[in-house]
């Protein structure tokens, strides 16, 4: 039985509770506390005093996630409304929380350009942006992936529809994650 459309969400999504409110509450914790694991790696290493920030630390990974999760859900649901699909609000909000986890491998790609070089070795900053480039495009393909099928089965779109609804709004997710990095 397939239990993620992480890695096969063609079945995932066909099955009559894939889009289950309660479905997108996992995404959404997981996304929060690796959010807040990197968060906390980051100030750790750059700010002595950062225990006494931890209230603000939580509060801002969650102010995050959720403004993430916003963003995500009304990109899906305004383009699988616009490609003519006829999905709920609810259907894009259990996709747009899938599309978080993936997210991760983003986010992570940004500890590189913290912490230095890559692997222990002297490496250009041009090595590191390559990686964060590179955590990036997995990101946004394996998102897109996943997307794919859940407008296929959500919206009930056809696939040569969904394949470029996902696509479009994966490039609109990966503007909202590198858009502090390139300003």
């Amino acid at each position: 039985m397939v239990r993620t459309p992480l890695v096969f969400p063609n079945d995932y999504f066909a099955r009559s509770d894939a889009f289950s409110p309660w479905k997108a509450v996992g995404p959404i914790i997981v996304y929060w506390l690796a959010s807040i694991a990197i968060s906390m790696v980051m100030r750790y290493t750059f700010a002595s005093d950062w225990a006494n920030e931890y209230g603000w630390l939580l509060y801002q990974t969650l102010q995050s996630t959720v403004l993430t999760l916003l963003i995500f859900t009304l990109i899906v649901y305004v383009l699988g409304q616009a490609t003519g699909g006829d999905g709920e609000p609810m259907d894009a909000l259990v996709l747009a929380a899938w599309g978080l986890v993936p997210a991760l491998v983003a986010r992570s790609g940004f500890l590189v350009l913290e912490f230095g070089p890559v692997g222990g070795t002297e490496a250009t900053p041009a090595t590191n942006i390559a990686v964060v480039i590179t955590a990036g495009a997995i990101a946004c393909i394996w998102i897109g992936y996943c997307w794919r099928d859940g407008f296929r089965h959500a919206f009930g779109l056809e696939r040569a529809v969904a394949t470029p609804a996902a696509a479009l709004g994966v490039c609109l997710c990966a503007v909202w994650f590198f858009w502090p990095w390139l300003v």
